[in-house]
């Protein structure tokens, strides 16, 4: 399935809903310090798309013809005043084919945000992602309350880019770059690039395969786990590395993982809270609404005790989520038969093996120019995007049928365009190499 399939996520929203992600969308606007040039985008049936240069009223703002009140208990924002825009330094955008060529009328480069930016890092965060569903993860995790989660938003764009470096070093560098690490001199550097891979090759956790509802599962190994002996900075980086690879592959318009964790063979030599904080911090404070459900599987009775120290440590919603399944039967009800590994007791006979990084596989990261042309088209079709949520938060009520197609279209051409782009700035995984993650984003477990 193309990962560039856009759900309609407007017309799910009820008015008050809209109205919330609107003020969401405005306040982000003060955040972001890039300028953004008035772009002319070609989409994909022809039409023209404009994103206009900000307001001189405020003009590092990615929103800059909105100033909104962000008060949460107001259900719609109303702008204090008209949108402008300039007519100077066109740029047109061809995604209609591979190339996505951007070049401006002046023959001068998109102007893109500074590679530290928070716009830079916001931008990162949506990936191929329908820019607005991800806003209203957030908003879900924090009951709509729109301050609560612009801080949770904010605080996740700088935990993946001052804290643990999502994209610029665990994607980027990926599998090929630990195993470069396991020949470092730097000792620190070699433990934590063999203690990754060492996880990556048991198969201590890994994806494979689809739920009942479409939700890609993510399979936890319990019995693997041994306390001590890989690093927590390891465990940290190795489960960032999953995770995030879990919104990769997870399949519109679920975009859902189900977490099965198999404590089949589990004991209390294997018991370990630190990687379960861990996990959950990362679901419940960067990745909010990604958890779809949770199966506790084959469960001895020594885990009721630690299950009532962790239930503690769980928001309630995401505690609703967690079921225990206590044989194949049971785990039928959520994920056919055929589809569950015989390793389960299910019937697919299919065993986790890891292929290692190939030499060469990661050359075209070394292409800075076609990755800097790529870059360019992506941040064009961002700012008639940006353009576009301006007009929308301006037009005082729910989003008009011409800016709602055109906000559908360009969030397709967002999602195609970030995966034209993603063979220069992600390292190439084991599951690109398994053909489980595809060229353009397409997902197939059962290759």
């Amino acid at each position: 399935m193309a990962k560039t399939a856009v759900p309609e996520i407007l017309s799910l929203l009820s008015k008050e809903e809209e109205g919330k992600l609107k003020e969401l969308w405005s306040a982000i606007g003060p955040l972001i310090e890039d300028d953004a040039s008035h772009t002319v985008v070609e989409s994909q049936n022809g039409a023209d798309i404009y994103a206009s240069a900000p307001s001189k009223h405020n003009k590092n703002s990615i929103l800059a013809d909105c100033e909104e009140d962000t008060d949460s208990d107001s259900a719609t924002s109303t702008p204090s005043r008209t949108h402008t825009s300039s007519s100077s330094a066109k740029t047109s955008i061809d995604t209609s084919d591979n190339s996505s060529k951007a070049a401006t009328t002046e023959g001068e480069a998109v102007e893109q945000p500074a590679p530290d930016s928070t716009r830079a890092h916001f931008w990162k965060l949506v990936k191929h992602e329908d820019p607005d569903m991800v806003l209203v993860r957030f908003l879900r995790a924090r009951k709509w309350h729109v301050k609560n989660a612009l801080a949770m938003l904010t605080a996740a764009i700088a935990w993946r880019s001052e804290e643990v470096c999502v994209d610029d070093d665990i994607m980027r560098n990926g599998e090929e770059g630990a195993l470069k690490a396991t020949q470092s001199a730097d000792p620190a550097a070699r433990k934590l690039g063999e203690d990754f891979l060492a996880q990556m090759r048991m198969g201590k956790s890994f994806m494979h395969g689809c739920d009942r509802e479409g939700r890609s599962i993510c399979l936890i190994r319990a019995r693997l786990h041994k306390p001590g002996v890989q690093s927590t900075e390891s465990l940290e980086r190795f489960q960032v590395f999953l995770t995030e690879l879990g919104r990769v592959v997870s399949v519109a318009p679920n975009n859902t993982v189900c977490l099965i964790f198999d404590l089949g063979g589990f004991s209390m030599a294997n018991m370990d809270y630190a990687p379960i904080k861990l996990l959950i911090k990362c679901f419940e404070g960067n990745y909010p609404e990604s958890l779809g459900i949770v199966h506790v599987y084959r469960a001895p009775w020594i885990v009721n005790g630690i299950w009532r120290i962790i239930r503690g440590w769980l928001d309630p919603a995401v505690a609703k989520k967690v079921k225990f399944v206590g044989n194949v039967d049971e785990l039928e009800e959520y994920i056919p038969r055929k589809q569950i590994i015989a390793e389960l007791g299910g019937d697919e006979q299919w065993t986790y093996e890891y292929l290692e990084p190939v030499e060469g596989e990661n050359d075209r990261m070394q292409d800075t120019e076609r990755r800097m042309e790529l870059e360019a088209a992506h941040y064009a079709l961002i700012q008639a995007y940006e353009k576009n949520t301006s007009e929308w938060i301006n037009s005082r009520t729910s989003l008009p049928t011409e800016l709602k197609a055109r906000r559908k279209s360009l969030a397709a051409c967002l999602g195609e365009s970030y995966w034209q782009l993603d063979p220069y700035i992600r390292a190439r995984t084991h599951y690109d190499r398994a053909g489980i993650l595809n060229p353009g984003g397409r997902v197939n477990f059962y290759p």
